[in-house]
């Protein structure tokens, strides 16, 4: 993970280069927790969409 935080106009604002998420706080540690929370989240989704996709080509792989 690349990590760039900087002061916006009134927040602070992490960003993970890599992935493109980001998030922000009223303080830097707090961006980036917020960051590492927004990041989980989007792992947590992408675990689900596998998931359902995985179980559609079960369905499907039965009807054939």
């Amino acid at each position: 993970m690349r990590l760039h935080v900087y002061k916006g106009d009134v927040y602070f604002v992490a960003e993970d280069l890599d992935s493109g998420i980001a998030s922000q706080g009223r303080f830097r540690h707090t961006a980036i927790k917020n960051l590492k929370e927004a990041m989980e989240m989007h792992q947590e989704a992408r675990n689900r969409h596998k998931t359902i996709v995985m179980a559609n080509r079960v369905r499907i792989a039965q009807h054939i």
